[in-house]
């Protein structure tokens, strides 16, 4: 069946058993009228999925310890796993989620979250968690969150190359710190030419007082001078700076005279804190949904785009109708119901309101 067959068929609202009303009687004449003319299949875009979530290797293996993950369900409800061990398997993993899972999630049955891939060390892969039983399929979820603060090794400090190319005979420039947590430091009124031992100086005199904890030489910089084919190594070993992923350095060059001057900066070694992860160690490959024929119909009148789709429990972003309706101007009681259709759907009154002023009601 296509999208307005099955409207009239599995409509949340729309009631056209006998006796039927004045207004529901005239949109299912239209919609009669739209079947007519051929009707439109929901596109593979809008049709059910299994959300499925990845937890990223680490960084840099640690040699010990145990994680946790926390999941958190689109209704609510959250568990927390017992700790696992660094090197666990998939198996072991999808295991520990079933204990945390039984008795806190409505329905759960072992397996629900399924759970592939890993180990999470270099030598193996990311472990991939598909939400993909009963309890837990077609949800848009809360990306799942690892704490590795109990795992052991693994940390590094960060090391970042920074040279000026295009050989620039004079005036100054800025080196821009981008240190996690913190806002940008500028390092300002360096030379074309600056010495390794007189940049690691002018960088302790722009974190003192501003980097908490700072020590000088917290950012130790070795190598000969900044110029052409030399370059300088910075590397974030002390107190305040190590075990730590630092954003790339930037500069400003706007200041410097002569030749083509260009900044150029490489991240060597990324910062790792004790355990091997760094930044934001898990990610979201598919984002889960139920079938959604309440927006194809709408996509189908120029109510809405594909790209005015929210994911399923997101707000939608202002959108506009992009005109020439696949099956003529639609009555404002269709768009009605479509609005409160796909607001169910998306279980989410923002959907309504929102396309209800797209469309000017």
């Amino acid at each position: 069946m296509g999208i307005f067959s099955d409207l009239l068929v599995n409509s949340k609202t729309l009631d056209i058993t006998i006796p039927t009303t004045a207004l529901d009687k005239g949109v299912k004449r239209e919609i009669d009228d739209i079947i007519s003319r051929g009707d439109v299949e929901v596109p593979t875009s809008l049709q059910q999925r299994d959300a499925v979530q990845s937890i990223l290797q680490y960084a840099i293996d640690p040699s010990g310890g145990t994680f946790t993950l926390t999941v958190t369900l689109r209704n609510g409800e959250t568990f927390t796993t017992a700790a696992i061990a660094y090197d666990a398997t998939a198996g072991t993993i999808e295991t520990a989620i079933d204990t945390a899972a039984n008795g806190t999630v409505t329905g759960w049955t072992d397996g629900d979250i399924s759970v592939s891939g890993g180990t999470l060390l270099l030598a193996g892969a990311d472990v991939v968690l598909t939400f993909d039983g009963t309890s837990v399929a077609n949800i848009n979820h809360t990306l799942t969150t690892i704490d590795g603060g109990s795992l052991t090794g693994g940390n590094a400090d960060e090391i970042q190359d920074v040279e000026l190319t295009g050989s620039p005979t004079g005036g100054t420039w800025e080196l821009q710190l981008q240190l996690s947590g913190l806002a940008q430091i500028d390092v300002s009124g360096l030379a074309h030419d600056i010495a390794a031992a007189t940049l690691e100086t002018a960088i302790d005199s722009a974190a003192n007082g501003v980097v908490p904890s700072w020590t000088d030489g917290d950012i130790a910089v070795s190598g000969t001078t900044v110029e052409d084919g030399t370059g300088l190594t910075l590397t974030f070993s002390g107190a305040s700076v190590d075990d730590l992923d630092h954003g790339a350095t930037t500069a400003d060059i706007s200041g410097l005279t002569g030749g083509t001057p260009a900044f150029v900066n490489t991240t060597t070694t990324p910062g790792s804190p004790l355990g091997g992860l760094v930044g934001t160690p898990q990610t979201t490959t598919t984002i889960g949904q139920t079938n959604r024929p309440s927006w194809a119909a709408l996509i189908s009148l120029s109510i809405a785009t594909s790209s005015d789709v929210p994911d399923q429990g997101v707000d939608p972003v202002s959108f506009t109708s992009p005109g020439d309706p696949s099956f003529g101007i639609p009555s404002k009681d269709l768009i009605r119901l479509l609005a409160d259709e796909a607001s169910i759907e998306d279980d989410n009154l923002a959907v309504r309101d929102e396309i209800l002023a797209a469309a000017g009601l």
